[in-house]
């Protein structure tokens, strides 16, 4: 139980931040960023509602900058939050 309220705690701050700074998101490529991201955190954690937004970090500052460019607004998120 604890963890589904960690995940939604992050949910809803990813949410707010979209909402609060959506002129500075890219819109079109925003989504299949976040989805892209979702199969990236389950296939890398064995319990992806585990991961933390720090987890994440770690993630995308272990991708080869190439990679990391595939992320970009979610990159962009991260350094919002």
């Amino acid at each position: 139980m604890w963890h589904h309220r960690r995940q939604r705690d992050h949910l809803r701050a990813e949410l707010s931040v979209v909402t609060f700074y959506k002129d500075d998101l890219d819109k079109t490529t925003l989504p299949t960023q976040l989805e892209s991201r979702k199969t990236l955190v389950e296939t890398r954690y064995t319990d992806a509602n585990d991961v933390t937004i720090p987890d994440i970090v770690k993630l995308l500052k272990g991708m080869k900058p190439s990679s990391r460019e595939m992320f970009s607004q979610v990159v962009t998120i991260v350094r919002l939050i």
